[in-house]
Protein backbone atom coordinates (compact mmCIF):
# COMPACT_ATOMS: atom_id res chain seq x y z
CA UNK A 1 0.00 0.00 0.00
CA UNK A 2 2.84 2.41 0.87
CA UNK A 3 4.46 1.77 -2.52
CA UNK A 4 1.25 2.58 -4.40
CA UNK A 5 0.81 5.68 -2.23
CA UNK A 6 4.34 6.87 -3.12
CA UNK A 7 3.65 6.35 -6.83
CA UNK A 8 0.51 8.47 -6.56
CA UNK A 9 2.51 11.18 -4.78
CA UNK A 10 5.11 11.06 -7.58
CA UNK A 11 2.35 11.42 -10.18
CA UNK A 12 1.02 14.47 -8.37
CA UNK A 13 4.51 15.98 -8.33
CA UNK A 14 4.92 15.32 -12.06
CA UNK A 15 1.49 16.78 -12.75
CA UNK A 16 2.47 19.85 -10.74
CA UNK A 17 5.62 20.24 -12.82
CA UNK A 18 3.53 20.08 -15.98
CA UNK A 19 1.04 22.56 -14.54
CA UNK A 20 3.89 24.96 -13.78
CA UNK A 21 5.24 24.56 -17.31
CA UNK A 22 1.76 25.34 -18.63
CA UNK A 23 2.02 28.91 -17.39
CA UNK A 24 5.24 29.48 -19.32
CA UNK A 25 5.36 31.38 -22.58
CA UNK A 26 3.78 29.52 -25.48
CA UNK A 27 2.19 29.71 -28.93
CA UNK A 28 0.48 27.33 -31.32
CA UNK A 29 1.22 26.76 -35.00
CA UNK A 30 -1.96 27.50 -36.97
CA UNK A 31 -0.84 27.38 -40.61
CA UNK A 32 2.29 26.00 -42.21
CA UNK A 33 3.64 25.73 -45.76
CA UNK A 34 7.02 24.54 -46.94
CA UNK A 35 9.76 22.91 -44.87
CA UNK A 36 9.53 23.88 -41.20
CA UNK A 37 11.37 22.21 -38.33
CA UNK A 38 11.39 22.66 -34.56
CA UNK A 39 14.03 21.98 -31.91
CA UNK A 40 12.78 21.44 -28.39
CA UNK A 41 14.59 22.92 -25.42
CA UNK A 42 15.78 19.50 -24.23
CA UNK A 43 17.12 18.13 -27.51
CA UNK A 44 19.78 19.03 -30.08
CA UNK A 45 17.87 17.88 -33.14
CA UNK A 46 15.51 19.80 -35.41
CA UNK A 47 12.46 17.63 -36.19
CA UNK A 48 9.58 18.24 -38.63
CA UNK A 49 7.03 20.76 -37.34
CA UNK A 50 3.31 20.37 -37.97
CA UNK A 51 0.07 22.33 -37.64
CA UNK A 52 -1.24 22.44 -34.11
CA UNK A 53 2.14 22.06 -32.40
CA UNK A 54 2.80 24.05 -29.22
CA UNK A 55 5.94 26.21 -29.19
CA UNK A 56 7.30 26.79 -25.69
CA UNK A 57 9.98 29.00 -24.20
CA UNK A 58 13.39 27.55 -25.09
CA UNK A 59 12.22 25.95 -28.35
CA UNK A 60 13.50 27.08 -31.75
CA UNK A 61 11.51 27.04 -34.99
CA UNK A 62 13.31 27.13 -38.35
CA UNK A 63 11.75 27.96 -41.73
CA UNK A 64 13.26 27.12 -45.10
CA UNK A 65 13.66 29.87 -47.71
CA UNK A 66 10.24 28.97 -49.16
CA UNK A 67 8.33 28.33 -45.93
CA UNK A 68 5.68 30.41 -44.18
CA UNK A 69 4.10 29.97 -40.76
CA UNK A 70 1.28 31.60 -38.80
CA UNK A 71 1.17 31.19 -35.02
CA UNK A 72 -1.27 32.32 -32.37
CA UNK A 73 0.24 33.77 -29.20
CA UNK A 74 -1.38 32.79 -25.93
CA UNK A 75 -1.85 36.35 -24.76
CA UNK A 76 -5.08 38.03 -23.70
CA UNK A 77 -5.70 39.23 -27.26
CA UNK A 78 -4.82 35.87 -28.91
CA UNK A 79 -2.49 37.69 -31.31
CA UNK A 80 -1.74 35.99 -34.63
CA UNK A 81 1.81 36.47 -35.95
CA UNK A 82 3.39 35.51 -39.28
CA UNK A 83 6.91 34.09 -39.52
CA UNK A 84 8.91 34.79 -42.67
CA UNK A 85 10.84 32.44 -44.99
CA UNK A 86 14.31 31.71 -43.63
CA UNK A 87 13.46 32.66 -40.02
CA UNK A 88 15.14 30.87 -37.12
CA UNK A 89 13.38 32.13 -34.02
CA UNK A 90 12.48 31.39 -30.44
CA UNK A 91 9.18 32.20 -28.79
CA UNK A 92 10.48 35.47 -27.33
CA UNK A 93 11.10 36.76 -30.87
CA UNK A 94 7.47 36.63 -31.96
CA UNK A 95 5.31 36.14 -28.84
CA UNK A 96 7.08 37.84 -25.92
CA UNK A 97 5.48 37.54 -22.51
CA UNK A 98 2.64 35.17 -23.45
CA UNK A 99 0.99 32.34 -21.55
CA UNK A 100 0.61 28.72 -22.51
CA UNK A 101 -2.26 27.10 -24.40
CA UNK A 102 -2.89 23.36 -24.42
CA UNK A 103 -6.27 21.67 -24.93
CA UNK A 104 -5.22 18.52 -23.07
CA UNK A 105 -6.91 19.56 -19.84
CA UNK A 106 -5.10 17.12 -17.61
CA UNK A 107 -4.67 13.40 -17.33
CA UNK A 108 -7.63 11.17 -16.56
CA UNK A 109 -5.53 8.03 -17.01
CA UNK A 110 -5.35 7.13 -13.27
CA UNK A 111 -9.14 7.48 -13.01
CA UNK A 112 -9.66 5.34 -16.10
CA UNK A 113 -7.34 2.75 -14.61
CA UNK A 114 -9.28 2.45 -11.35
CA UNK A 115 -12.67 2.95 -12.99
CA UNK A 116 -13.54 6.14 -11.11
CA UNK A 117 -13.74 8.58 -14.02
CA UNK A 118 -17.21 10.03 -14.59
CA UNK A 119 -18.01 11.26 -18.08
CA UNK A 120 -18.92 14.93 -18.08
CA UNK A 121 -19.12 18.10 -20.14
CA UNK A 122 -19.89 21.75 -19.66
CA UNK A 123 -22.45 23.32 -21.99
CA UNK A 124 -23.09 26.88 -23.17
CA UNK A 125 -26.16 26.30 -25.35
CA UNK A 126 -29.77 26.14 -24.12
CA UNK A 127 -30.37 23.45 -26.75
CA UNK A 128 -27.19 21.34 -26.94
CA UNK A 129 -26.77 18.36 -29.22
CA UNK A 130 -26.65 15.30 -26.97
CA UNK A 131 -24.56 12.34 -28.17
CA UNK A 132 -23.84 8.85 -26.86
CA UNK A 133 -22.13 5.62 -28.00
CA UNK A 134 -23.98 3.13 -30.15
CA UNK A 135 -24.90 -0.35 -28.93
CA UNK A 136 -24.77 -3.28 -31.35
CA UNK A 137 -28.22 -4.47 -32.48
CA UNK A 138 -30.02 -1.70 -30.58
CA UNK A 139 -32.83 -0.27 -32.72
CA UNK A 140 -33.86 2.48 -30.29
CA UNK A 141 -32.58 4.43 -27.30
CA UNK A 142 -34.47 5.86 -24.33
CA UNK A 143 -32.86 9.20 -23.51
CA UNK A 144 -33.47 10.99 -20.21
CA UNK A 145 -32.26 14.12 -18.45
CA UNK A 146 -32.46 13.79 -14.70
CA UNK A 147 -31.80 16.00 -11.68
CA UNK A 148 -31.31 13.70 -8.75
CA UNK A 149 -34.11 11.14 -8.96
CA UNK A 150 -36.41 13.38 -11.01
CA UNK A 151 -36.75 12.91 -14.77
CA UNK A 152 -37.19 16.38 -16.31
CA UNK A 153 -37.06 15.37 -20.01
CA UNK A 154 -37.07 12.13 -22.02
CA UNK A 155 -37.26 10.94 -25.62
CA UNK A 156 -37.29 7.65 -27.52
CA UNK A 157 -34.98 7.95 -30.54
CA UNK A 158 -33.51 5.73 -33.24
CA UNK A 159 -30.18 7.54 -33.57
CA UNK A 160 -27.18 8.21 -31.29
CA UNK A 161 -27.75 11.95 -31.01
CA UNK A 162 -30.59 14.40 -30.49
CA UNK A 163 -31.03 18.13 -30.04
CA UNK A 164 -32.29 18.81 -26.53
CA UNK A 165 -35.60 20.72 -26.63
CA UNK A 166 -36.60 20.81 -22.99
CA UNK A 167 -36.45 23.61 -20.44
CA UNK A 168 -33.27 25.68 -20.49
CA UNK A 169 -30.39 24.27 -18.45
CA UNK A 170 -29.47 26.36 -15.41
CA UNK A 171 -25.99 26.89 -13.91
CA UNK A 172 -25.05 24.93 -10.77
CA UNK A 173 -27.79 22.32 -11.31
CA UNK A 174 -26.47 18.70 -11.48
CA UNK A 175 -28.05 17.43 -14.72
CA UNK A 176 -27.34 13.87 -15.91
CA UNK A 177 -27.92 12.42 -19.37
CA UNK A 178 -28.90 8.74 -19.09
CA UNK A 179 -29.33 6.42 -22.08
CA UNK A 180 -30.77 2.90 -22.16
CA UNK A 181 -30.85 0.60 -25.18
CA UNK A 182 -34.06 -1.01 -26.42
CA UNK A 183 -36.10 -2.44 -23.56
CA UNK A 184 -33.27 -2.40 -21.00
CA UNK A 185 -34.02 -0.82 -17.65
CA UNK A 186 -30.49 0.15 -16.64
CA UNK A 187 -28.60 2.91 -18.48
CA UNK A 188 -25.47 1.84 -20.36
CA UNK A 189 -24.30 5.44 -20.61
CA UNK A 190 -24.40 8.46 -18.32
CA UNK A 191 -22.97 11.94 -18.85
CA UNK A 192 -22.94 14.82 -16.37
CA UNK A 193 -24.00 18.17 -17.86
CA UNK A 194 -22.95 21.46 -16.25
CA UNK A 195 -24.25 24.77 -17.63
CA UNK A 196 -21.61 27.52 -17.47
CA UNK A 197 -22.36 30.79 -15.71
CA UNK A 198 -23.78 33.56 -17.90
CA UNK A 199 -20.75 35.81 -17.41
CA UNK A 200 -18.48 32.98 -18.58
CA UNK A 201 -20.79 32.26 -21.49
CA UNK A 202 -20.56 35.89 -22.61
CA UNK A 203 -16.76 35.75 -22.49
CA UNK A 204 -16.68 32.51 -24.47
CA UNK A 205 -19.10 33.85 -27.09
CA UNK A 206 -16.97 36.98 -27.54
CA UNK A 207 -13.87 34.83 -28.12
CA UNK A 208 -15.76 32.63 -30.60
CA UNK A 209 -17.00 35.65 -32.56
CA UNK A 210 -13.47 37.08 -32.75
CA UNK A 211 -12.03 33.78 -34.01
CA UNK A 212 -14.61 33.56 -36.78
CA UNK A 213 -13.36 36.91 -38.11
CA UNK A 214 -9.68 35.90 -38.22
CA UNK A 215 -7.93 35.64 -41.59
CA UNK A 216 -6.85 31.99 -41.21
CA UNK A 217 -8.09 28.71 -42.69
CA UNK A 218 -10.83 26.55 -41.18
CA UNK A 219 -8.42 24.08 -39.55
CA UNK A 220 -6.66 26.94 -37.80
CA UNK A 221 -9.98 28.35 -36.61
CA UNK A 222 -10.95 24.91 -35.30
CA UNK A 223 -7.73 24.66 -33.28
CA UNK A 224 -8.34 28.14 -31.87
CA UNK A 225 -11.93 27.26 -30.97
CA UNK A 226 -10.88 24.04 -29.23
CA UNK A 227 -8.43 26.07 -27.14
CA UNK A 228 -11.37 28.29 -26.11
CA UNK A 229 -13.57 25.31 -25.27
CA UNK A 230 -11.10 23.26 -23.24
CA UNK A 231 -8.40 25.66 -22.06
CA UNK A 232 -8.37 27.66 -18.80
CA UNK A 233 -10.02 24.74 -16.96
CA UNK A 234 -13.05 24.76 -19.27
CA UNK A 235 -14.62 21.43 -20.16
CA UNK A 236 -16.84 22.17 -23.16
CA UNK A 237 -16.17 18.75 -24.68
CA UNK A 238 -19.41 18.55 -26.69
CA UNK A 239 -18.73 21.88 -28.41
CA UNK A 240 -15.10 20.96 -29.06
CA UNK A 241 -16.11 17.59 -30.52
CA UNK A 242 -18.70 19.23 -32.77
CA UNK A 243 -16.10 21.71 -34.08
CA UNK A 244 -13.52 19.01 -34.78
CA UNK A 245 -16.06 16.68 -36.40
CA UNK A 246 -16.80 19.40 -38.97
CA UNK A 247 -13.11 19.53 -39.93
CA UNK A 248 -12.69 15.75 -39.96
CA UNK A 249 -15.57 15.49 -42.43
CA UNK A 250 -13.45 17.50 -44.88
CA UNK A 251 -10.93 14.59 -44.80
CA UNK A 252 -8.36 16.52 -42.78
CA UNK A 253 -4.82 15.10 -42.97
CA UNK A 254 -3.62 16.94 -39.85
CA UNK A 255 -2.80 14.47 -37.03
CA UNK A 256 -3.65 16.77 -34.13
CA UNK A 257 -7.17 17.36 -35.46
CA UNK A 258 -7.93 13.63 -35.26
CA UNK A 259 -6.07 13.18 -31.96
CA UNK A 260 -7.91 16.05 -30.27
CA UNK A 261 -11.23 14.64 -31.48
CA UNK A 262 -10.15 11.32 -29.97
CA UNK A 263 -9.48 13.13 -26.69
CA UNK A 264 -12.92 14.74 -26.72
CA UNK A 265 -14.59 11.40 -27.43
CA UNK A 266 -12.59 9.85 -24.58
CA UNK A 267 -13.77 12.53 -22.13
CA UNK A 268 -17.35 11.97 -23.34
CA UNK A 269 -17.22 8.17 -23.07
CA UNK A 270 -17.35 7.42 -26.82
CA UNK A 271 -14.54 4.90 -26.53
CA UNK A 272 -14.67 3.19 -29.92
CA UNK A 273 -15.03 6.50 -31.73
CA UNK A 274 -11.99 7.76 -29.79
CA UNK A 275 -10.00 4.70 -30.86
CA UNK A 276 -10.84 5.31 -34.53
CA UNK A 277 -9.58 8.91 -34.32
CA UNK A 278 -6.40 7.97 -32.43
CA UNK A 279 -5.55 5.33 -35.04
CA UNK A 280 -6.10 7.85 -37.83
CA UNK A 281 -3.92 10.39 -36.05
CA UNK A 282 -1.19 7.81 -35.50
CA UNK A 283 -1.16 6.85 -39.18
CA UNK A 284 -0.97 10.48 -40.31
CA UNK A 285 1.71 11.31 -37.72
CA UNK A 286 3.87 8.38 -38.86
CA UNK A 287 3.55 9.49 -42.48
CA UNK A 288 4.58 13.05 -41.56
CA UNK A 289 7.29 11.89 -39.10
CA UNK A 290 5.57 13.83 -36.31
CA UNK A 291 6.80 11.82 -33.34
CA UNK A 292 5.12 14.10 -30.79
CA UNK A 293 1.68 13.35 -32.19
CA UNK A 294 2.63 9.68 -32.53
CA UNK A 295 3.29 9.68 -28.78
CA UNK A 296 0.08 11.56 -27.96
CA UNK A 297 -1.98 9.17 -30.11
CA UNK A 298 -0.33 6.13 -28.53
CA UNK A 299 -1.13 7.51 -25.07
CA UNK A 300 -4.75 7.96 -26.14
CA UNK A 301 -4.90 4.41 -27.49
CA UNK A 302 -3.45 3.18 -24.18
CA UNK A 303 -6.35 4.88 -22.37
CA UNK A 304 -8.82 3.10 -24.66
CA UNK A 305 -7.03 -0.21 -23.98
CA UNK A 306 -7.33 0.36 -20.22
CA UNK A 307 -11.08 0.98 -20.55
CA UNK A 308 -11.33 -2.30 -22.48
CA UNK A 309 -9.25 -4.11 -19.82
CA UNK A 310 -6.43 -4.79 -22.33
CA UNK A 311 -3.68 -3.94 -19.88
CA UNK A 312 -0.72 -5.50 -21.69
CA UNK A 313 -1.69 -3.66 -24.85
CA UNK A 314 -1.88 -0.44 -22.82
CA UNK A 315 1.61 -1.02 -21.39
CA UNK A 316 3.11 -1.62 -24.83
CA UNK A 317 1.51 1.54 -26.19
CA UNK A 318 2.72 3.60 -23.24
CA UNK A 319 6.26 2.29 -23.66
CA UNK A 320 6.21 3.34 -27.32
CA UNK A 321 4.78 6.74 -26.38
CA UNK A 322 7.45 7.25 -23.72
CA UNK A 323 10.24 6.56 -26.20
CA UNK A 324 8.75 8.93 -28.76
CA UNK A 325 8.37 11.68 -26.17
CA UNK A 326 12.02 11.25 -25.21
CA UNK A 327 13.15 11.46 -28.84
CA UNK A 328 11.12 14.64 -29.36
CA UNK A 329 12.53 16.34 -26.26
CA UNK A 330 9.20 16.31 -24.38
CA UNK A 331 10.81 15.16 -21.13
CA UNK A 332 7.92 16.03 -18.79
CA UNK A 333 5.49 14.03 -20.94
CA UNK A 334 7.86 11.05 -20.94
CA UNK A 335 8.03 11.25 -17.14
CA UNK A 336 4.25 11.39 -16.86
CA UNK A 337 3.92 8.29 -19.04
CA UNK A 338 6.46 6.54 -16.79
CA UNK A 339 4.15 7.37 -13.90
CA UNK A 340 1.28 5.66 -15.72
CA UNK A 341 3.41 2.56 -16.28
CA UNK A 342 4.35 2.49 -12.60
CA UNK A 343 0.69 2.69 -11.62
CA UNK A 344 -0.11 -0.23 -13.90
CA UNK A 345 2.72 -2.33 -12.48
CA UNK A 346 1.20 -1.92 -9.02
Amino acid sequence: MMKIYQILINLLIISSIISISNVAQAARILELTGEVTIKRKNTQNFLPADKGMIIKYGDLIKLSETAEVKVICADADKTIKSLSPGDIAGLANFCPGNRNTNPRIGSIFPELLDGSYQYQTEIISDKPILIWPSIKDADSYQVKITVGEEVIWEKLVNDTNIIYDGSAFLPKVPYVLSVTAGNDNSPFYQLRLNRVLSVIQDTIQKEIDEIKQEDVNEEAKALMLVDVYVNQNRKLFLDAADTLETIVKTESKTPIIHRLLGDMYLYLGKTEAAKTQYLQSLELAKFGKNIEEMAASQTGLASVAVINQQLETAKNLLSQAQENYKQSGRVSDAELVQGYLSLMDN
